[in-house]
């Protein structure tokens, strides 16, 4: 199985600890490019480079997008192989892209590959994930973060098992649109959020707090995160950067989740309906959202929003929608249902009913979906078609409305 790092070459360098694991555990053959500097020849480069992502069975960034961005003017043309590629079936995996948040204004590359995961409903912010503790002895920095199993923020039953927690530097808020899954999510109890201005991170309905995310549909398979997870330890002014020894099992389970992929052999039957659940919650957060925007004069929809509600997104620092739950959004649709009559195709009385069995029922495991996995709960025939079911109503209803019918939406 050949994979191929994005992360440039620097010297004589080796290739980062977690790649030489992939080797010994799965036979990963890694490839990667060359830094380019003067005296070597451009066309040779860009041939080599272009010939590796055509070769690759699994494209790999570990958070240096410096070879990418040595492409210039035909960064498209490598943007390009990478999205063929991945339609065509092989998985990609970015971490540690922080790097491709940039204030500066002259970073076109960035964008571009930016503007690549956004097309797959990935989209960085500028908002930085922090933690209240220092969890970290060898490192005094708050943006050193510890995501736990136990606070029921690792959200991938087969991704973390046997994980209790993992570590990252630089964490960032990543926003999705449904079709992409949130993998782990930061804890509003240990961690706080600052955008660029230092301005209080206020959150969207239906959208978990999100560093990792994921996107698994008919062949592709993407895995993305902020923070540096996978990286080499480091040694930095605030002490020692965690990297994937400080991780290994959950590096390990990735690999293996990769390699499954590529050869066709991943079990995915559970996280079928993790997925479909966190595509629900997703999408009718967004179309509560959207209709109590659109029906307010000022857009601030906090007022039509119950108290019961209120009450559970208000925390320490104001208001965060973020902190909103499945049975939130069906309790603020409940009370705000005459809004959402045009919109669904069945009676809303009846939607509703569907929506409250959910939550009494596959709810209930299928939140905490990693917690459900250590308890051995396993689902039955009826889950999938009544979740479809569920979801099929909301997609049809946010498609309705005026003002979201140019957003793409997953088929």
């Amino acid at each position: 199985m050949k994979a191929f790092l994005l992360d440039p070459a620097y010297a004589n360098e080796s290739i980062p600890a977690v790649l030489r694991r992939a080797q010994e555990r799965a036979g990963w053959n890694i490839a990667r490019p060359q830094f380019f500097e003067p005296g070597l020849d451009g066309q040779r480069w860009l041939s080599d480079f272009a010939r590796g992502l055509q070769e690759a069975n699994v494209i790999i960034g570990l958070g240096d997008f410096t070879g990418l961005m040595q492409w210039g003017e035909k960064l498209d043309d490598a943007l390009r192989i990478i999205r063929e590629k991945f339609e065509a079936g092989s998985p990609i995996l970015l971490q540690g892209c922080s790097s491709l948040v940039s204030s500066q204004t002259d970073q076109p590359q960035k964008s571009r590959i930016r503007n690549l995961l956004g097309s797959y409903g990935v989209h960085f912010t500028p908002i930085k994930v922090a933690s209240f503790i220092q969890e970290i002895a060898t490192n005094s920095s708050s943006l050193c973060c510890v995501f736990r199993s136990e606070d029921d923020t690792l959200l991938d039953p087969t991704l973390f098992e046997e994980v209790p927690s993992v570590v990252a530097y630089g964490n960032r808020l990543i926003s999705y649109e449904p079709g992409v899954f949130p993998l782990i999510e930061a804890s509003r109890s240990l961690h706080y959020f600052v955008d660029q201005g230092d301005q209080i991170h206020r959150g969207n309905l239906g959208q978990r707090n999100a560093v990792a995310v994921t996107r698994r549909r008919g062949k592709q398979c993407l895995v993305v995160t902020t923070g540096d997870f996978l990286g080499d330890r480091m040694e930095v002014i605030a002490g020692t950067r965690p990297g994937w020894e400080d991780n290994k099992q959950f590096a390990e389970n990735l690999i293996d989740r990769l390699t499954a992929h590529v050869a066709n052999a991943s079990s995915m039957g559970p996280a079928v309906l993790y997925d479909i659940f966190r595509e629900l919650e997703t999408l009718l957060g967004k179309l509560v959202q959207t209709v109590l925007e659109a029906s307010s004069a000022t857009g601030d929809f906090w007022d039509s929003i119950p108290k019961s509600v209120q009450k559970k997104l208000n925390g320490p620092n104001g208001f965060d929608y973020s902190r909103a739950t499945y049975i939130d959004l069906v309790v603020i649709l409940r009370d705000q249902s005459y809004k959402f009559d045009s919109y669904f195709v069945q009676p809303s009385e009846d939607v509703l009913k569907l929506l409250f069995e959910i939550n009494s029922g596959q709810r209930t495991n299928l939140a905490h979906p990693h917690r459900a996995a250590q308890l051995g709960v396993t689902f039955g025939a009826d889950d999938l078609p009544i979740l479809k079911r569920a979801l099929n109503l909301v997609r049809s209803a946010y498609r309705a409305v005026p003002f979201a019918r140019n957003t793409p939406l997953e088929h």
